[in-house]
């Protein structure tokens, strides 16, 4: 189930959306790096890999053991790649389960977290996740310490799946920015 407070628009309107990152060639996962619960002595798998036919899957398994339960993949970006977009967007379909994208800033030695919830369909779906409906999370909670989502300032971007556990697969062909002025449906 999609949060209740997340905006997710399937866009008609192809042209207010700015692909940034496809999936077309192998060599397009390798920047993609794995951020499991193994950090914390868990044991779920998570990893970005590439389908073919131009498309990647992030894919594996979520497990409850040793207090685990979450896998993500992040990629950086160079800091500003996001200027001036009013959201992000994902072309995607899935296994009917809750992943969060995440977006990531870097000041000094702190990280922040911007998170945003959406349910995989088992259709190919545009899915645009608007900045506006982005939350700052650290540790699975909210964080109140976080600065304002500042597109500018972001340096990764990601996927994550949590408390879900099982098998997932969520399979990508492609992700980009999405005009400050596209319409929200």
């Amino acid at each position: 189930m999609v949060a209740s407070d997340t905006r997710i628009s399937i866009f008609e309107d192809m042209d207010k959306l700015i692909t940034y990152q496809t999936f077309k060639a192998e060599k397009e996962v390798e920047s993609w790096n794995s951020v499991n619960d193994v950090v914390m002595g868990g044991v779920s798998t998570g990893k970005m890999v590439w389908k073919g036919q131009a498309s990647a899957s992030f894919v594996g398994i979520v497990s409850f053991e040793n207090s685990g339960g979450f896998a993500s993949v992040k990629t950086e970006l160079p800091t500003g790649t996001l200027s001036g977009a009013g959201g992000i967007f994902l072309r995607a379909k899935g296994d009917g389960k809750l992943y969060s994208f995440r977006l990531y800033r870097t000041d000094g030695p702190r990280r922040y977290i911007y998170a945003q919830e959406f349910a995989a369909r088992p259709e190919w779906h545009t899915f645009e996740l608007d900045f506006a409906g982005f939350h700052p999370v650290r540790k699975g909670q909210p964080d109140p310490a976080a600065p304002p989502l500042d597109p500018a300032k972001l340096s990764a971007w990601g996927l994550l799946i949590a408390r879900q556990e099982g098998p997932f697969e969520l399979q990508v062909s492609e992700m980009g920015m999405i005009s400050p002025e596209a319409p929200h449906q």
